[in-house]
């Protein structure tokens, strides 16, 4: 269970960094988990021994648990990544949204590139960043 919640923990850190990146123009990279190995350890001693006085004995004991996992990330490349972040939005996923109530203004602007023609604003700045008033 602490494994998925750091790898969730880590790809949330990952899209951030990436929408922070594409924000100043740098190009996003993402990493795959390719595995995970799990390394245990375990020891434990035991010591008992009887002292000179009657009726005197002595036991003592030790245990320890350790745990390091090793996590390989190899980076997604290619078709993978391209079917992955920059394949286009499909409607199934959109018209979720705006049947649960998000203005669908909202989501054209953040989901569309363009609209019959008309485009949408660019982040990044550039020829015509601001977009075509008419997609507005």
């Amino acid at each position: 269970m602490d494994y998925a919640r750091a790898l969730g923990d880590a790809k949330k850190r990952e899209i951030l960094a990436a929408v922070v990146g594409l924000r100043y123009g740098d190009a996003p990279a993402f990493l795959t988990v390719s595995s995970i190995i799990a390394a245990y350890t375990f020891d434990a001693t035991a010591n008992a021994g009887s002292g000179s006085m009657p009726n005197y004995e002595m036991a003592t004991g030790n245990m320890s648990y350790s745990n390091h996992p090793t996590f390989t990330f190899t980076p997604t490349t290619g078709d993978a990544f391209a079917s992955a972040y920059i394949r286009p939005l499909a409607p199934s996923l959109v018209l979720p949204l705006a049947e649960g109530g998000v203005p669908i203004d909202l989501l054209l602007r953040i989901t569309a590139q363009s609209v019959g023609g008309l485009q949408n604003g660019n982040a990044l700045g550039g020829e015509n960043s601001a977009g075509a008033t008419g997609f507005f």
